[in-house]
């Protein structure tokens, strides 16, 4: 009899679960996404934005609430400041404060101390002595809590007049006080007139000046560049320091002019006189605008085709601009102050101007200026001959 085949089956395939494939959520997962990447409709926006409104309005009455209570607080807490104030005994000094708090607050630690121990015999006895160290710290926190006032340091003349810094008495000393008056001395360092035109008048221009040195470098420099150098007054050498430039005019050109006479430039407006031509062009500078008058020889210089350093009234050319100015201010100063009235370019004439016109301008100005300027001390001397008589003029 045959035997029987037994077959041997596995149970895996059974056991194994059956694989997903991707098309099978294909169409939910597509339906999905077109709802969510969808645009809003118009109901959906109008919805929104009313929610956002509200959501903002909520929010701004809630910050408007808070800032109202803190206002409150605020003006709670200042009123109840300004009525302690007010109630405060503001007559005692701060010794006497102290003196009473600490003394308060000495009784209270005194009265718990009795309450834990109790009262013993020798407490009555250093009753005072605590009195005494009270009184004692409290004068040391008093004193320490005064208020040093400091008194600003005050330069006196000799005359009663006070000023804030010593500079400022020797510059009164000199402006206003004579060589003969007692009373010009400075009380701090006294200093007399003599003593102050030594340390602080310029030589050259004869000004007040704090720091003597930088004022008189100002005069020798050639420019106001870093790289500036001294140059001489009455040649054109140059230096690099004042102490150099001054030795060379000391050996030069001042011992040689000692013998002549002492040379004077007075100003034309009035009856300053100085002792050289930069000095007096200084001075100039007082009665007119210095660099206004710099910008109308640059525009006549322009007009009349003339170099930089090349006069336009009488074509003379000087080796600086510090001579320059000192040949213009001395030479030609009725032309300067006629300058400064001037205006060379006017809007509606572009072309520029012919050197003949510009000259006879000039002199047109120059001639009304000079006139006027003789006007003035003639009426000034009628009058005072009108006021005054022959006999009451004093007898030497």
């Amino acid at each position: 009899m045959p035997s029987k085949i037994v077959i041997r089956r596995s149970y895996r395939l059974k056991d194994k679960p059956a694989p997903k494939y991707d098309y099978q959520d294909y169409l939910k997962v597509a339906i999905l996404t077109a709802i969510n990447s969808s645009p809003p409709t118009t109901m959906q926006k109008i919805r929104k934005q009313k929610k956002g409104e509200v959501i903002d309005n909520l929010g701004i009455n809630a910050k408007r609430k808070t800032r109202s209570e803190t206002n409150k607080k605020y003006d709670d807490i200042f009123t109840a400041v300004v009525a302690n104030a007010f109630l405060m005994d503001v007559k005692k000094t701060p010794a006497q404060y102290f003196f009473k708090a600490e003394k308060r607050m000495a009784q209270k630690r005194k009265g718990e101390f009795v309450e834990l121990i109790g009262p013993g015999p020798e407490e009555k006895d250093d009753e005072d002595e605590e009195d005494e160290d009270v009184i004692v710290v409290v004068e040391k926190k008093a004193k320490s809590l005064e208020v040093e006032v400091l008194t600003q340091e005050s330069f006196e003349c000799a005359c009663g007049q006070r000023f804030g810094q010593h500079s400022d008495c020797h510059r009164h000393i000199y402006e206003e006080h004579g060589d003969n008056e007692l009373n010009a001395e400075c009380r701090q360092c006294g200093k007399r007139l003599d003593d102050i035109r030594t340390s602080n008048v310029c030589q050259v221009c004869g000004e007040f000046s704090d720091n003597l040195d930088d004022h008189i470098a100002s005069h020798y420099r050639n420019c106001t560049a870093r790289s500036a150098v001294m140059e001489c007054r009455f040649c054109t050498k140059q230096f690099m320091t004042v102490k150099q430039v001054m030795e060379h005019e000391q050996q030069k050109h001042i011992q040689k002019q000692v013998k002549k006479a002492k040379p004077c430039y007075k100003c034309n407006e009035c009856s300053v006189e100085c002792q050289t031509q930069e000095g007096l062009a200084m001075h100039y500078s007082r009665h007119m605008d210095i660099h206004l008058l710099c910008a109308r020889i640059a525009e006549l210089q322009y007009k009349v085709q003339a170099e930089k350093e090349e006069c336009p009234f009488c074509r003379v050319h000087v080796s600086s601009r510090k001579t320059f100015r000192v040949h213009m201010l001395k030479q030609h100063y009725a032309a300067c102050k006629s300058l400064v009235l001037m205006n060379f370019l006017p809007p509606d004439q572009p072309n520029p101007l012919n050197f003949m016109e510009v000259k006879r301008e000039v002199e047109e100005m120059t001639a009304n200026a000079a006139a006027t300027s003789d006007k003035m001390p003639r009426a000034i001397k009628q009058e005072v001959k009108e006021e005054v008589h022959d006999d009451e003029y004093p007898s030497f």
